[in-house]
């Protein structure tokens, strides 16, 4: 009888799997990619992006508690604590202790309950989204939001002024549940 491997074999003319110490390990994908797949030559022109992740945004009750418990996870603070009036939220910017994330602490100004962020805070707060900073090749924040909205994504802030980076932001909710934040293009001079 014919074994798998001799069936896979058929379309690969290679073996698939080498053994090793640790038993067997995958040395070749059926077809036969000469790329990594995630690489620059693998990525069609429309999935080539310019925008570059700003930071990661953790929502919490208290921003004094949070601040603690971020210093003592060994994040570094890099800015004070931003009042914005506007989206009626407080928020603070660590580094993280590898130095690869920024993470964005955000807080009620006032109480929970006329705070925008009563419904996260319900369901316990915690990392709420991931946030974008637009290139100016990535055209403007109504052009990134209409391009979010023709593959199914619902804006839930439109564009508004935030306080913390002095340019406009707008929020959106992916269908897979994702909450993606977008922040303009950093004018020269501006650290945050």
């Amino acid at each position: 009888s014919r074994g798998p491997s001799r069936w896979l074999g058929r379309f690969t003319r290679r073996p698939l799997f080498r053994r090793n110490r640790t038993g067997l390990s995958l040395i070749q994908y059926p077809g036969r990619l000469t790329s990594r797949p995630g690489s620059a030559a693998m990525r069609t022109p429309s999935m080539r992006r310019t925008m570059q992740q700003h930071h990661l945004g953790w929502v919490v009750k208290d921003i004094e508690r949070a601040q603690g418990q971020f210093a003592r996870d060994g994040h570094v603070a890099i800015s004070e604590v931003i009042a914005d009036a506007i989206q009626r939220v407080g928020v603070q910017f660590f580094r993280d202790v590898t130095g690869a994330f920024v993470w964005e602490i955000v807080a009620p100004l006032d109480s929970v309950e006329s705070s925008p962020l009563a419904a996260r805070l319900r369901r316990g707060g915690g990392l709420d989204h991931v946030c974008y900073e637009l290139d100016a090749a990535d055209g403007s924040l109504e052009d990134v939001l209409a391009k979010e909205t023709a593959r199914g994504a619902h804006v839930i802030v439109p564009p508004i002024h935030a306080t913390a980076f002095g340019r406009q932001i707008a929020f959106v909710s992916r269908r897979s549940g994702q909450v993606v934040e977008f922040v303009e293009a950093r004018r020269p001079g501006v650290s945050i």
